[in-house]
């Protein structure tokens, strides 16, 4: 479905015979009888990219009553999040203390304020005791670019 330009042209014709294409700098184009058009362009905005966060735990069979409790509540307050997408949970098949979890964000800041408060530090300290291990993090963004 093609909706408004991103854009505003003083010419309605010339964008609508297609002479964008000959743009020769951002903001002008030239129109089929060579005259030179400015092309009104929105503000740029900031590429955001989401990020996508593996955490790695380890859930012993004989306490995992109580560890659940704690997954639970770090999922339902990681939802109420600025910048929270999803979040998905896995049980490793070969191995059913390990779990990966796997928690979309719309950006590597909403992420870090995330990890940074003070009540998923807590939630997160107590699951560690328990388990016995430290949980893991591992940051992937979208695309091949650094």
């Amino acid at each position: 479905m093609r909706g408004e330009p991103d854009f505003q042209i003083e010419d309605a014709d010339c964008y609508l015979g297609g002479c964008i294409e000959n743009a020769k700098k951002p903001g002008m184009h030239v129109t089929k009888d060579d005259s030179i058009r400015v092309i009104k362009l929105p503000p740029l905005r900031e590429v955001v990219m989401a990020v996508k966060i593996l955490i790695k735990r380890r859930l012993p069979l004989d306490r995992a009553q109580d560890m659940v409790a704690i997954s639970h509540q770090l999922r339902i307050i990681a939802m109420q999040q600025d910048g929270y997408i999803s979040g998905e949970t896995l049980r490793r098949r070969e191995n059913p203390e390990e779990f990966l979890v796997i928690s979309t964000w719309r950006s590597f800041e909403d992420w870090q304020n995330w990890f940074n408060s003070g009540k998923r530090k807590e939630l997160q300290s107590k699951f560690d005791i328990l388990s016995g291990r430290e949980t893991t993090y591992e940051v992937y963004h979208y695309g091949l670019a650094a």
